[in-house]
């Protein structure tokens, strides 16, 4: 009998509660795991779920390189380094709406 193979790591995605009780996202990885990510469709579309909900984003530099400049996400008042994302987090950065969808 084969040995059950072993998971590969992953990135730690974080999510942190705001007081109004939404999500805001942090991702912090390593240049591997980024390069990773560039073939996992549930993390791309992690990130651009939560930047079409106007959310912050924090980010390490293999996430900016690997995710946000592949998926075309433009650097924002919301979407900031790490160091930065908790003084953050509990807001929404409207200015970004009209870059993510057709407003009449």
């Amino acid at each position: 009998m084969r040995p059950a193979a072993k998971a590969p790591a992953v990135p730690r995605f974080e999510h942190e509660r705001g007081n109004s009780g939404e999500l805001h996202h942090q991702v912090g990885t390593n240049a591997d795991d980024g390069a990773h990510l560039t073939k996992d469709g549930a993390a791309q579309q992690w990130f651009m779920d939560a930047y079409g909900h106007c959310k912050t984003i924090g980010y390490c530099p293999a996430t900016k390189e690997y995710i946000l400049d592949q998926l075309g996400l433009e650097l924002d008042d919301g979407v900031v380094p790490n160091a930065e994302f908790a003084s953050l987090a509990p807001a929404r950065h409207w200015d970004r709406e009209p870059k993510v969808r057709m407003l009449a």
